[in-house]
């Protein structure tokens, strides 16, 4: 991470969370794995709908939208209460805040989590 370049630029998890809660991008690893333990500290969790990485954004199709791959994201939503509860991760939906990188999934996830809140990372990582 690059602690120079504007924060409006960055894509990445990492920085969205960081800036968001502590106004700062990390200069060190060190510095890095400090933030990880904060972030532990205040209950603040991080999880994946899926634990493998899934491309939904795809230039080469006419809709710009891998359509398998987000069928796949779509169809894992029900199960992310199951995964929180392997986790040992308690908590209420209203407590729950969907970092949205696309808006494809947003429906999906409202049926599933409806007291949940919903906000693109842009938005979360500059408010």
């Amino acid at each position: 991470m690059s602690p120079s370049r504007k924060i409006e630029d960055y894509r990445t998890l990492p920085a969205t969370i960081f800036y968001h809660y502590f106004r700062e991008i990390p200069p060190t690893a060190g510095r890095y794995e400090e933030l990880l333990q904060e972030l532990e500290r205040r209950n603040i969790f991080l999880i994946d709908i899926l634990d493998e990485p899934l491309r939904i954004r795809d230039r080469r199709s006419p809709t710009r939208v891998n359509e398998e791959n987000l069928e796949k994201l779509i169809e894992s939503i029900p199960r992310l209460r199951d995964k929180m509860k392997r986790l040992n991760i308690d908590i209420s939906d209203d407590k729950i805040i969907f970092l949205l990188a696309r808006k494809d999934y947003k429906k999906d996830l409202e049926l599933e989590f409806p007291r949940s809140e919903f906000v693109d990372w842009k938005t979360f990582r500059m408010g």
